[in-house]
């Protein structure tokens, strides 16, 4: 595990500011995804969509001109019992801007 995630931030992840987020939901909801396999993958799906909104939004308030791309990646935790989950999602800061014909252009979030 700890190999994979050298692996992912030395090769994979350009040097670009990250956000971490932890999300958790109810009981009842991973009891679902615990006995339906489609359930989990739904939630991170919502769940990067809503994150993709937000940045996609600030870069359009802020003036970023292009088409915007938004990259996350995610990971199950478990604590404890199997049923006892939430997701670490890591989110970049911001959006990569593509204009023609051009390198894309990572462009930092607004604070």
């Amino acid at each position: 595990m700890l190999a994979q995630a050298a692996d992912l931030v030395d090769a994979v992840v350009p040097a670009v500011p990250l956000r971490q987020y932890v999300v958790s939901f109810p009981f009842e909801q991973w009891l679902l995804a615990a006995t339906n396999p489609k359930v989990l993958p739904a939630i991170a799906r919502i769940n990067y969509e809503v994150a993709a909104w937000y940045f996609q939004r600030r870069a359009a308030e802020s003036g970023t001109g292009g088409k915007t791309h938004v990259g996350a990646f995610m990971f199950v935790h478990r604590l404890g019992a199997s049923l006892n989950r939430h997701l670490h999602v890591r989110a970049f800061d911001g959006v990569f801007v593509e204009r023609d014909n051009e390198v894309l252009r990572f462009s930092p979030a607004q604070t």
